[in-house]
């Protein structure tokens, strides 16, 4: 394959010297203080998770009572060290019973769109700041392109928390039509992570696209940065749970609050694995347009 080919042409990344947008990629990360901006989007975060347990399990309610355990479930796999017990107890706490379960949507619905919508804003500033472009979009623009983004980032949790709950359901039916249960929903169990990660990096992928105000950006459904940011989450969790489950530094350190710090790690690393993603696309981006300039290319 030639740099000169209609896939490198399309793909003009792999004329990006790797070296030189990693070592700028560690001076961003540090000059655009990134632990600072992921310590802003934690303290977002931590407001919109609640509501947004809140309407995925008042949706779950609606649909299936015991659909919540599903969530339940997830959460226990998913969080690290004592921030298990403090979702699964959230998830069951917050779960409401049929009745309730229309009214609770509504308003857990209105809260998360509320929440996520500060947590956006942030983000887009943080982005700006890594892509080194100012905001001139119009206030009502910014504005409108925040609340549209947070009624599809919540949509898709719903959908997605959903889809888990009814495709697990599914698996189980399956797996007891062919007497083979226990192999069903062990396949199932280990293939919705890969599934899970792939969304996540196409969702990730279509907000650094249009959170910054960057034009003549064109979209992909995957990135790099979306990519990476994935993998470190992934390695970032795994080494927080190892940590956590093997040591016993939190409860003894911050005792009863133990469970509440290792969420706020969580959401940290998270956030700075986010952040980390968008800065490797601002620095891709920003070497491509050096290399085709240099280049004489338009």
């Amino acid at each position: 394959m030639t740099w000169n080919s209609p896939w490198a042409r399309r793909y003009s990344i792999m004329r990006v010297p790797s070296i030189r947008v990693g070592i700028h990629t560690i001076r961003a990360a540090w000059s655009d203080e990134l632990s600072d901006r992921a310590a802003t989007l934690t303290y977002h975060s931590m407001l919109s998770l609640f509501p947004a347990l809140l309407i995925a399990t008042a949706v779950l309610g609606l649909l299936e009572p015991r659909s919540a355990d599903s969530l339940a479930d997830a959460a226990g796999q998913l969080g690290p060290g004592d921030s298990r017990a403090a979702l699964v107890d959230s998830i069951q706490h917050l779960q409401p019973s049929a009745t309730w379960s229309g009214p609770v949507a509504i308003i857990g619905f209105v809260s998360a769109i509320w929440t996520v919508s500060s947590y956006l804003g942030a983000f887009i500033r943080a982005a700006n700041s890594l892509y080194g472009v100012s905001e001139n979009r119009s206030t009502a623009r910014t504005i409108g392109l925040r609340l549209l983004l947070s009624v599809l980032l919540v949509v898709s949790i719903v959908v997605t928390v959903v889809g888990l709950a009814v495709t697990a359901g599914v698996a189980t039916r399956v797996g007891g039509s062919l007497h083979t249960t226990t192999t069903v929903l062990t396949v199932w169990r280990i293939l919705r992570w890969p599934v899970l990660a792939l969304i996540a990096s196409v969702a990730l992928a279509l907000l650094y696209w249009v959170a910054p105000n960057v034009t003549n950006q064109r979209i992909r459904w995957v990135t790099p940065g979306s990519l990476l940011a994935v993998a470190t989450w992934i390695v970032t969790s795994a080494g927080l749970a190892f940590y956590a489950d093997r040591f016993d530094s939190f409860n003894r350190l911050y005792g009863s609050l133990a469970a509440a710090v290792t969420v706020l790690v969580w959401m940290w690393l998270s956030n700075f694995a986010l952040l980390l993603g968008a800065v490797i696309d601002a620095q891709i981006s920003r070497q491509r347009l050096l290399t085709e300039a240099g280049a004489g290319e338009p």
